[in-house]
């Protein structure tokens, strides 16, 4: 790279090295049909996007002009290590200079009945991965899913909110995870949950579901 190129880090304005159409595709709402979830520490349940979908989407913004390099790797502990912690850069070259965005990001370490690590190669592509998403919700992608105001569906497990939300994941199969309706809502319109529209809500996210569903089946057809 030469001396007269810019580059911007996570701590400088990064608007003048993106464009308008490319800042729609990385601020967009994560597509609800990308949501995964997983069981988490503290028996919670966690939302996620998986790392092609992270890729696939900086490509389409970037057009492969991006790269991806692991600065650093830690195994903790170094003596039979649980977790894997990696450094992550990635770097998006635009006409501006380079965007750079760094994340830590880490993987527990998988072992046999014995303790013995099955793959660390795996733990660490695990965790690379971990260190990607994290570097791509710095510009927007999969943002929403790290918003803390999202974090819960409601304040009380027993609120008017979370019942709704475990009504729709109970009688509609569409919908594994209440983030993943939240998500379909607002591509349907909804700024958000509304106690006096859980009606039409419902039925929107009924009839999305069933829509989708056919889609697929056509597909698979």
């Amino acid at each position: 790279m030469s001396e007269q190129a810019i580059i911007y880090r996570t701590d400088e304005p990064t608007l003048a090295a993106v464009n308008d159409a490319q800042r729609v595709v990385l601020t967009q709402s994560t597509p609800p049909e990308v949501l995964m979830t997983r069981p988490g520490k503290g028996g919670k349940q966690f939302t996620y996007v998986e790392h092609a979908w992270v890729t696939a989407t900086l490509n389409e913004a970037f057009g492969w002009s991006w790269s991806w390099e692991i600065v650093e790797h830690q195994f903790i502990p170094v003596e039979q290590p649980i977790e894997v912690l990696v450094l992550g850069k990635l770097t998006v070259h635009t006409q501006r200079g380079d965007l750079v965005k760094m994340q830590f990001g880490s993987a527990d370490v998988k072992c046999d009945r014995n303790g013995n690590p099955l793959s660390i190669g795996d733990d660490l592509k695990a965790a690379s991965s971990d260190g990607l998403k994290k570097c791509a919700s710095l510009l927007g992608i999969a943002l929403d899913l790290y918003r803390s105001d999202e974090s819960q569906p409601a304040n009380k497990s027993d609120g008017p909110k979370s019942a709704f939300f475990k009504k729709v994941c109970s009688e509609i199969p569409y919908y594994t995870h209440w983030m993943h309706a939240i998500n379909t809502l607002k591509q349907l319109g909804f700024d958000g949950y509304d106690q006096s529209r859980e009606k039409a809500m419902f039925n929107a996210l009924q009839k999305y579901a069933n829509e989708h569903a056919n889609d697929e089946a056509a597909k698979a057809a």
